[in-house]
């Protein structure tokens, strides 16, 4: 709990039989959890409105400019410059901001509980699907990362083609599902 050290195990004690997170999971239960945190969010998705907004405060949103100064990236700035010009039709609405597999706790049954609410802010209503699919990744606690799969590059190389890259994983249902959320909540 951001903030509220002192406090935290009366927030916890909320939480007593969550006894793991969406990580921890075996992949036979991934789908129903991720059903449930997408129901679990649904008034926020549902509250969702279409606005237009550069892609350069899309990127302010996540990563701050002073931040962002630091990164070195293999694009030319001035091409980024003018990629964050570009004016683009989004649904905004209310999202947890750091939903990855950690801050989903599971009970037995795959009821869930999110937590560290620290970050909710106004954002494109992708915005925790996509954190919650690539944190399997990118986190490290996430369930596989590129280097630990054998065929890591392939499955990142199949991003675009939805069947290969679930098939990839080993646990289809899930990933078409957290796919579908995106899609859902994009138009």
């Amino acid at each position: 709990i951001a903030g509220g050290y002192d406090r935290q195990a009366i927030f916890y004690n909320l939480a007593r039989d969550y006894d793991r997170n969406f990580f921890k999971l075996s992949a036979e239960n991934y789908a129903a959890v991720v059903n449930n945190t997408k129901e679990a969010l649904h008034l926020w998705s549902e509250a969702r409105e279409a606005q237009d907004i550069l892609i350069g405060d899309i990127r302010r949103m996540l990563c701050s400019d002073d931040s962002f100064q630091q990164i070195d990236l293999p694009i030319d700035k001035l091409e980024l410059l003018r990629l964050e010009q570009i004016n683009i039709r989004v649904n905004i609405t209310t999202q947890h901001g750091d939903l990855h597999g950690e801050n989903i706790l599971v009970d037995e049954a795959c009821n869930i509980v999110i937590i560290d609410n620290a970050d909710v802010k106004i954002a494109p209503a992708t915005l925790d699907p996509i954190t919650l699919m690539l944190s399997t990744w990118f986190h490290s606690e996430g369930i596989g990362t590129v280097k630990e799969l054998e065929n890591g590059a392939d499955t990142l190389s199949n991003w675009f083609d939805p069947e290969a890259y679930s098939t990839a994983l080993g646990s289809p249902e899930w990933s078409t599902n957290i796919r579908n959320w995106i899609q859902e909540v994009t138009f």
